[in-house]
């Protein structure tokens, strides 16, 4: 489905930046949380001094 073809009425997105194109309201604050699969654990472990790094 598009915007921009008009085959929806209403969108709900999670944006940080809204396009200035789109007319919008927020609704809501969303939480959230990441998680992970305990298997992945230590390759997301290996990535936190690029993360540390901003």
């Amino acid at each position: 489905m598009s915007i921009a073809k008009r085959d929806v009425d209403i969108v709900l997105r999670p944006v940080e930046a809204v396009p200035e194109n789109l007319v919008v309201r927020r609704l809501a604050t969303v939480a959230t949380v990441p998680y992970t699969a305990p298997a992945c654990l230590d390759r997301i472990i290996a990535l936190q001094p690029c993360a540390e790094a901003k």
